[in-house]
């Protein structure tokens, strides 16, 4: 089965493409490819290594590879997502987090999110690329959340910052189970992804 066979490359989903993967490790071209320039600069606003940086990309789509060869790997993102929190998490690794952003262990509330914004700046594809403007409203909007006491906030949080499993959020929540605790997950984040583009200069 070729990578190519049914229809064009740029056509092909996530799902398809999972399904390839499986099958013909051909199709870890077109993952990469299609996804390199967006990780790149992505992991550009967080690191200037860019020999370390290509090489991140590598190991991610190779990690995609390999995890979907097994049985019960499911994606509940994007495969851009997915390789975004891979490299992320890999260069917060080779960084010295403190002198990178300026944190220090007890101070959580800006600097906290500083991070948090560079895990779910590719919500946002509409806008392309890293924007001050909208880093500064979707800080002010996570200040408001944190003041308030937002369950959204600390949902939001606990996924794209601590990586908990939907499984771990739903107990810490007390939701009845995982696919309701997805569901309100996607609620917050449509909520707060509107919020921001309400926010941002016309």
């Amino acid at each position: 089965m070729e990578a190519n066979g049914l229809k064009d490359q740029n056509d092909l989903t996530d799902i398809e493409i999972l399904a390839l993967l499986k099958v013909d490790s051909e199709a870890l071209s077109i993952v990469y490819k299609r996804h390199k320039k967006y990780c790149i600069n992505f992991m550009k606003n967080m690191y200037n290594d860019f020999d370390a940086i290509q090489d991140i990309y590598q190991d991610a789509v190779i990690v995609l590879y390999e995890n979907a060869q097994k049985p019960d790997f499911k994606l509940s993102c994007t495969i851009q997502t997915y390789l975004n929190s891979i490299c992320r998490n890999q260069i917060l690794k080779r960084i010295n987090f403190d002198n990178k952003y300026h944190v220090k262990k007890t101070e959580e509330d800006n600097d906290e999110h500083e991070v948090f914004i560079e895990s779910i700046n590719d919500w946002f594809e509409e806008v392309k690329g890293v924007n001050e403007v909208r880093v500064k409203v979707m800080k002010n909007i996570l200040e408001e959340m944190k003041d308030i006491g937002s369950k959204c906030y600390e949902m939001l949080v606990m996924f794209f910052y601590q990586n908990k499993t939907m499984e771990a959020i739903a107990q810490a929540m007390n939701y009845t189970n995982a696919d309701n605790a997805k569901s309100q997950k996607y609620k917050c984040q449509e909520k707060f992804k509107t919020e921001v583009f309400k926010r941002l200069p016309k």
